[in-house]
C-alpha cells in the first residue's frame, strides 16, 4: 500500500510537467476517444491478469500467490502511470478544459480533475483484485470497502502538495504586487515550503483520522493496557483509535503527528482480536520507538529537502532538455510535437530522480527506521519474543509470504531474524 502513495506522486510529476506544453485550446475528439479505448483496454488486462490468477489458486500455495498477486497489482499499477502519461503527454486531456475560467483562476481544480483519472485506473486494478484476495481477510470484507480502503490509505500523501498548491494559487490573486514577488521568489517558496510542511506535520493528523474514519477506543482492559504501556514509554498522545482499515480485518498499528497534543495511536480491530498483553504492549512500543527517535521528524526533512531540491533544479534540468533536444535534427519531430518531446523528456527525467531519491535513498532509512523501532522493545523487555509472535501472527493471519521483499520495511522473516540475533 505504501507503493501506491509513490504511484501517486509520480502521476502528480507527470501532471505538473505537462504544463510545458503550449496551450492548444481544447482537447480534440480523438483524443478523448482514444482515451476511453485506452481505458477499457486496461479494464480488460486487469480483469484477465486478476481471473488468470484466481484459477491458479488451488495449484498455487498461499506464499506463490501472494507473491503474485502483489506482482501484478505492482505492474499494472505502473501500466496505469504509462497510460496516465500517454492521456496527458500524447492526447493532451489536460489542454480540454484549459478556457473553463475557474480552473484558469485556481489551477489546482484541474490537477484534482485529472488525477481523478488517474484514481480510475486504479480503482479498476482494486477491481478486479478484490475476487483473489477476498478469501484472505478474516471476516467479511465488501469490495466498496475493499477499494474505499485502499484509496484512502494512499490519499493523505497529497495533503501538503493540495494545500501548498492551492496557497500558491490564492498568491496569484493578491492584488500586492511586493508581496507576490517575495512570495514568488525562491527563498519565499523555500519558505513557504517548509512552513507548510510544519503545519501538516502538526495539524495533519487531525484531517487524516477524519479521511480515515476512525473512532475512539472504547473503555476496557485493551485500552488501559494500551494507556498503561505509552505511560511507561513516556509517550504523549492525544487519544488512541481504531482504525477500520479493510474494514478492521487488517492486523497493524501506528502512531501519527509530531507534536503529542496532535499525536493519535492508531489500532486495528484485527489487532486487538489476535494479540495478548504481551504482544499488545511490543507492538505499541515498537510506534513509540518510531516516535522516541523522532523517525516522522526525518521524514519530514526528506520530504522538505526533495521539494527545496526540486525548485533549484527545475531551471537547470529544463535547460539540459532544452539543449538535448536542439541537437536532434528538426525532422525527427516537426511543429508541435517538439514540446511534447520537452516534456515528456522532462517528466521521464523528474520521476527518475523521484524514484532513486524515494525507493532507495528514502527507502534504506525507512527499513532501518523500522529495524530501529524493532530494537527500542528491549528497553522494556527482557527478549522480543512477544513481537516475533506478533510477526508470525500477522503474516498468517494475512497469509503472507514472510520473505516477500519490500522497500520500505524488510521482509518479516528478516525483521525476525534480526530479533533472534
Amino acid at each position: 500500500m505504501f507503493s501506491t502513495v509513490i504511484y501517486f506522486l509520480v502521476a502528480l510529476i507527470i501532471y505538473a510537467t505537462s504544463e510545458l506544453f503550449d496551450g492548444n485550446g481544447p482537447g480534440s475528439t480523438a483524443g478523448w476517444l482514444e482515451s476511453l479505448v485506452l481505458a477499457a483496454v486496461f479494464f480488460l488486462i486487469c480483469r484477465l491478469n486478476f481471473k488468470r490468477l484466481s484459477s491458479s489458486r488451488g495449484s498455487s500455495g498461499n506464499v506463490n500467490l501472494d507473491r503474485a498477486v502483489s506482482s501484478a497489482i505492482s505492474r499494472l499499477s505502473v501500466l496505469a502511470l504509462v497510460l496516465f502519461g500517454v492521456n496527458i503527454y500524447v492526447f493532451r486531456l489536460n489542454t480540454a478544459f484549459s478556457h473553463v475560467r475557474l480552473f484558469q483562476i485556481i489551477p489546482t481544480l484541474e490537477a484534482l480533475l485529472f488525477l481523478g483519472l488517474f484514481v480510475l485506473y486504479l480503482i479498476m486494478i482494486w477491481d478486479a483484485a478484490y475476487p483473489v484476495q477476498k478469501p484472505w481477510f478474516s471476516r467479511p470484507v465488501t469490495r466498496r470497502q475493499y477499494i474505499v480502503s485502499q484509496l484512502s490509505f494512499s490519499l493523505p500523501a497529497l495533503l501538503p502538495w493540495l494545500c501548498l498548491s492551492l496557497c500558491v494559487d490564492l498568491i496569484g490573486l493578491i492584488p500586492y504586487p511586493p508581496l507576490k514577488q517575495a512570495l514568488i521568489h525562491p527563498a519565499g517558496e523555500i519558505a513557504m515550503i517548509v512552513l507548510f510542511m510544519a503545519g501538516i506535520a502538526v495539524f495533519g493528523p487531525v484531517l487524516i483520522k477524519t479521511v480515515w474514519q476512525c473512532r475512539p477506543l472504547e473503555n476496557g482492559h485493551a485500552r488501559s493496557r494500551i494507556e498503561a504501556v505509552c505511560s511507561l514509554a513516556g509517550l504523549r498522545y492525544a487519544d488512541i483509535l481504531v482504525w477500520d482499515l479493510f474494514a478492521g480485518t487488517m492486523m497493524t498499528a501506528g502512531v501519527m503527528g509530531l507534536v503529542g497534543r496532535f499525536r493519535y495511536v492508531l489500532v486495528t480491530p484485527a489487532l486487538l482480536r489476535s494479540l495478548d498483553d504481551d504482544e499488545l504492549a511490543a507492538v505499541i512500543l515498537h510506534e513509540t520507538g518510531h516516535v522516541h527517535h523522532r523517525h516522522m521528524l526525518w521524514y519530514l526533512i526528506f520530504f522538505a529537502g526533495f521539494i527545496a531540491c526540486n525548485i533549484m533544479w527545475y531551471e537547470p534540468l529544463m535547460l539540459l532538455v532544452l539543449a538535448a533536444v536542439s541537437l536532434i535534427p528538426v525532422s525527427f519531430f516537426p511543429g508541435s510535437i517538439a514540446s511534447q518531446v520537452h516534456s515528456i523528456l522532462m517528466g521521464t527525467a523528474f520521476i527518475s530522480v523521484f524514484i532513486v531519491y524515494f525507493r532507495f535513498v528514502f527507502g534504506f532509512f525507512m527499513r532501518h527506521f523500522e529495524r530501529q523501532a524493532d530494537l527500542f522493545l528491549y528497553r522494556f523487555f527482557p527478549d522480543a519474543f512477544p513481537l516475533i509472535r506478533t510477526f508470525y501472527k500477522i503474516a498468517a493471519g494475512s497469509r503472507q509470504d514472510m520473505e516477500r521483499p519490500n522497500w520500505h520495511h524488510f521482509s518479516i522473516g528478516q525483521r525476525i531474524r534480526f530479533l533472534e540475533k
